[in-house]
C-alpha cells in the first residue's frame, strides 16, 4: 500500500475514514471469527459461512465438553485445574509486579501467573509521521496493563515474502518503533503477527518450495526491528494445509532458537487459533501460547438463535433446531484440552468489539432484544462494532443486562416496532473480571485482547479513555 506523493493526501483521507477497520485493510474481512473484519460494516447474511456448520454439528466448538461429560456452567472449584496438573497460584506482590519481566519462553513468556496478550492493530495506531492515521495515539497505550503486545499484522505472500514495511502502510516503521520502544520501556515483550483472516497466500507460502524463504523473512523482520517473538494467525487452516503448517512451525521454531531478543533468551512463538484442535495438540510443544479466538461466536445463520459474541459459558442452552450446545469459551477450551493441548498453553479471548443484532420478528418482544431468542424473520447483525462506539451510541445503564449463566453482558433495547429492537452483545468491565476469574479457576495460561484500539474512547477525559483496559488490568492484578 505504498503511496505516491501526488495522491498522498487523498490516500490519507481514505485511510482516516477506514481507521476503525478491525482487520487488515488489504485483505478480506471475516464475519465468522478471526482477526480481519471491519467493525460496523459486516452485516451477516442469513446464510452461514462455509466453515460455520449447522448449529450443534460435531465441530470444535463445544464437542469436548460433551464428550467429557462436563457441565458448561460456572466452575465451582479447581478440580479441572488439578486434574491437568495446574496450580492456581496467588497473584504476585506489588514489588514482583513492578519488576521488569525476566522470562523465558517456557512459561508463556510471563511471570504474572498468566498472560494478558494485547493485539494492537497497526492501522488503528496513530504514530506520526509515517503512521500518522488511526484512532488511538501511540503515546496513549498503557503497556503496563498487559503482559505482552502483538503488533498486527504483516501479510504473507505466496512466494514466501512478506508485505512491505513502509510509511503509510499498516506496519509503518514509526508504528513498529513506537510499539517496540513502548513495550520494552515497560518490560513487556513485543511480538508481530503474520497472516490474518483472508490471507489466503499463507497456505501457498508454507509449501515445501517456499517454506524456507518464509522462515528466513520472518526471522529477518524479528531481528531487524527488535521484536521478541512471532504470532501465527493462519485463517483458515484447511485439512490439506495441516502437514505444511506443522512443517513450517517446526522450521520456524528451530530458526528462532538460534536468536535472542532485547528481553528474552529465546523469541516467543504464539498462535491465534480458530479451530484445528488436533493439529495444535500435535505441535503444541513448539508454541508458548495457543490463544483461542473465543469471540465472533454467533450470527443470524439458518437454525440459529440470538446469542452472545464472546460468552464464557453456554448456560446449558442448546440449539432448538438440533439439540447441539451453543458455543462458548468453556466449550472451546474443553475441546482443545480433550484433543491434547496442554492446559497451561491455552488462552481465551476478550473482545474489545461487539455485535449489534437489530430488527427481526417473531420473538417474545417482537424483534430481537436478548440472547437465546428464536425468530421467524431474520434480524440483521452488524459485527465488530468497537466497544467505544457501543458506549457512545447505544449504552444506557437502564439497558444493560447480565446473563449469569453465560457470564456475559448485553444491552436490551425494546423499542416500539420490531424493526427498532436491538440486542447488543459485547464485553465490559464485569466481563473482564469474570474472564480473569475463569482463567485462574480453569488453570489455563491466559487471555488475548482483540484489539486494543476498540476500547479506546478519545472523547473521554484523559485518564478515562481506556477504562475497559484498566478494568482488565485491575482484575488481573497487574
Amino acid at each position: 500500500m505504498t503511496e505516491r506523493p501526488l495522491v498522498l493526501a487523498l490516500a490519507l483521507a481514505l485511510l482516516a475514514a477506514l481507521a476503525g477497520c478491525r482487520g487488515e485493510i488489504q485483505t478480506h474481512g471475516s464475519a465468522d471469527g478471526g482477526h480481519d473484519a471491519a467493525p460496523g460494516s459486516d452485516v451477516l447474511a442469513p446464510d452461514a459461512p462455509a466453515d460455520q456448520g449447522a448449529p450443534g454439528d460435531a465441530t470444535e466448538v463445544d464437542a469436548g465438553a460433551q464428550e467429557d461429560g462436563q457441565q458448561d456452567g460456572p466452575l465451582q472449584d479447581d478440580a479441572a485445574s488439578q486434574e491437568d496438573g495446574q496450580k492456581d497460584g496467588p497473584l504476585q506482590s506489588d514489588a514482583q509486579r513492578d519488576a521488569p519481566p525476566q522470562q523465558d519462553a517456557g512459561d508463556g513468556g510471563t511471570t504474572t501467573g498468566f498472560w494478558i496478550t494485547a493485539y494492537i492493530a497497526g492501522w488503528n495506531l496513530n504514530a506520526p509521521p509515517g503512521g500518522g492515521y488511526g484512532t488511538m495515539p501511540a503515546t496513549d497505550v498503557d503497556y503496563t496493563a498487559f503482559t505482552h503486545a502483538i503488533l498486527f499484522a504483516v501479510n504473507v505472500q505466496a512466494n514466501g515474502s512478506l508485505s512491505g514495511i513502509a510509511d503509510y502502510d499498516t506496519m509503518a516503521p514509526d508504528r513498529i518503533n513506537a510499539v517496540v520502544s513502548g513495550g520494552h520501556a515497560a518490560g513487556r515483550p513485543v511480538l508481530f503477527s503474520i497472516g490474518g483472516a483472508g490471507d489466503t497466500a499463507f497456505a501457498s507460502a508454507i509449501q515445501s518450495g517456499t517454506r524456507a524463504t518464509l522462515v528466513t523473512n520472518v526471522v529477518n523482520v524479528l531481528t531487524t526491528w527488535g521484536f521478541d517473538g512471532v504470532d501465527l494467525d493462519m485463517e483458515p487452516i484447511n485439512s490439506g494445509d495441516e502437514a505444511n503448517f506443522s512443517a513450517f512451525v517446526v522450521a520456524l521454531h528451530t530458526a528462532l532458537g538460534s536468536h535472542t531478543t532485547p528481553l528474552l533468551s529465546r523469541p516467543l512463538l504464539t498462535a491465534a487459533c480458530g479451530g484445528n484442535a488436533t493439529l495444535f495438540a500435535s505441535i503444541a510443544s513448539y508454541f508458548d501460547q495457543i490463544n483461542l479466538m473465543t469471540y465472533d461466536m454467533s450470527g443470524a445463520w439458518p437454525g440459529w438463535v440470538t446469542w452472545h459474541n464472546a460468552p464464557i459459558y453456554n448456560g446449558g442452552h442448546t440449539f432448538p433446531s438440533t439439540g447441539g450446545p451453543l458455543p462458548s469459551a468453556e466449550g472451546t477450551v474443553a475441546t482443545h484440552i480433550a484433543a491434547g493441548v496442554p492446559t497451561a498453553k491455552i488462552g481465551i479471548g476478550i473482545d474489545f468489539y461487539g455485535y449489534v443484532w437489530a430488527g427481526g420478528a417473531g420473538t417474545p418482544t417482537g424483534g430481537v432484544t436478548a440472547p437465546f431468542q428464536q425468530y421467524t424473520t431474520d434480524p440483521t447483525v452488524t459485527s465488530n462494532v468497537a466497544y467505544a462506539d457501543i458506549m457512545s451510541t447505544y449504552y444506557q445503564a437502564s439497558l444493560r443486562q447480565w446473563d449469569t449463566g453465560a457470564q456475559a453482558v448485553y444491552l436490551s433495547i425494546d423499542n416500539t416496532g420490531s424493526a427498532n429492537d436491538k440486542f447488543i452483545s459485547y464485553d465490559d468491565e464485569q466481563t473482564a473480571q469474570a474472564k480473569v476469574e475463569y482463567v485462574k479457576s480453569r488453570g489455563i495460561g491466559g487471555m488475548i485482547i482483540w484489539e486494543l484500539s476498540g476500547g479506546y474512547r478519545p472523547s473521554q477525559p484523559a485518564g478515562q479513555r481506556d477504562a475497559l483496559l484498566q478494568a482488565l488490568r485491575q482484575a488481573a492484578g497487574l
